[in-house]
């Protein structure tokens, strides 16, 4: 019998249109959508990644922020979402597909994805 395990990390989508049951990352004042939780993250300044070696360095703050969305998502202390939408400038989204690539922690709970399918269970 071969056994197939889908992957079940949270994708982070960077285009389509948001859906209910979405979290919507966006980069500091942009407009953001009338649905879904939105959560803002400020520029794409090198404090959004810490400049270490990984080992030995803090989170910068948006690893910390996937990791608060991870622990919220897990604890209840926000709606149950199925991915996340990310909404900023070119620089924000290569910030965010640096952080997912180079981050152990935070890729081994989301993963880089670019379906526009819209979440609306």
């Amino acid at each position: 019998m071969v056994s197939r395990n889908p992957d079940s990390r949270i994708p982070l989508v960077f285009s389509g249109s948001a859906g209910a049951d979405d979290v919507i990352l966006v980069e500091g004042d942009l407009p953001a959508p009338d649905i879904g939780t939105i959560v803002r993250i400020g520029s794409t300044s090198h404090s959004l990644r810490a400049i270490r070696c990984a080992c030995c360095s803090s989170r910068g703050a948006l690893e910390n922020a996937f990791m608060r969305l991870f622990l919220d998502r897990a604890r209840g202390g926000m709606p149950y979402f199925q991915r996340v939408l990310v909404i900023g400038s070119v620089g924000f989204e290569g910030v965010v597909r640096s952080v997912v690539s180079e981050g152990i922690v935070v890729r081994s709970r989301y993963r880089l994805s670019e379906s526009t399918e819209v979440c609306s269970r």
